[in-house]
């Protein structure tokens, strides 16, 4: 018994030295890259970094490793990574007043989420590894992305304006959105831009592919509307 505990404790201290070694390695490769990269770029990374802590999330609850009977894991993860994470980084870099309630919120967040993983995971010291590394890469990881990620200067909203109806928290965009069709419009348009900006921005990133891709699309439909003039 002595033995076991003995390497199961050398276990985790070797794994917690490890996160360590990772986290000041990946600040020194994160702020790197932030420095050379635009903003639109960063806030993309860490928004794929989000869909794939999600993705991990889903994974664990469906294969049993993170379920418990007094919460449902899956449900605060996706609160978490939805109203608070997302919210605060879709309008990256620009961010609230430190002092706003949304920054009381994502922390409040973040806490319950760690809770989640305490409750789901760390009551089972066969999960005591998994616990761990699953609650640096999923629960804070991104924050400390989010916070290297900041340029000094950076500008603070203080609050919402008529005039950047993006910079409101989400569940009031939502609710304006199923409430309101004028405002649904303009969600619409504002999305249809961002779609439409993001897609250059790839079409730059790929250019040979995607042009590729445009050039045998275009002839696809060219072929459809001669086949469909009886144009053969």
């Amino acid at each position: 018994m002595a033995a076991s505990g003995g390497a199961a404790i050398w276990s985790i201290s070797m794994v917690a030295l490890t996160l360590l070694v990772i986290l000041g390695l990946g600040v020194f490769a994160w702020t790197t890259f932030v420095e050379l990269q635009p903003p639109r770029a960063v806030r993309n990374s860490m928004l794929t970094v989000l869909l794939l802590i999600t993705l991990l999330e889903v994974y664990l609850y469906a294969a049993g490793l993170a379920s418990c009977r007094w919460l449902n894991f899956l449900f605060v993860a996706f609160l978490c990574n939805f109203w608070g994470l997302f919210d605060v980084l879709r309008t990256f870099p620009r961010i609230r007043d430190l002092d706003s309630w949304q920054s009381a919120k994502l922390t409040v967040l973040l806490m319950l989420k760690t809770f989640a993983y305490c409750l789901c995971l760390a009551y089972n010291s066969s999960r005591a590894v998994l616990f761990m590394i699953t609650t640096f890469t999923n629960v804070w990881l991104l924050p400390i992305m989010f916070l290297v990620a900041l340029p000094y200067g950076f500008e603070v909203t203080e609050g919402p304006r008529l005039d950047e109806p993006h910079t409101e928290d989400i569940a009031i965009t939502l609710w304006r959105v199923i409430t309101s069709p004028t405002y649904r419009s303009q969600a619409l348009m504002l999305l249809q831009d961002s779609l439409d900006r993001e897609s250059t921005a790839f079409m730059r990133l790929f250019p040979l592919p995607c042009q590729r891709w445009l050039s045998d699309h275009n002839e696809y439909v060219d072929r459809k509307l001669c086949l469909g003039r009886r144009c053969i």
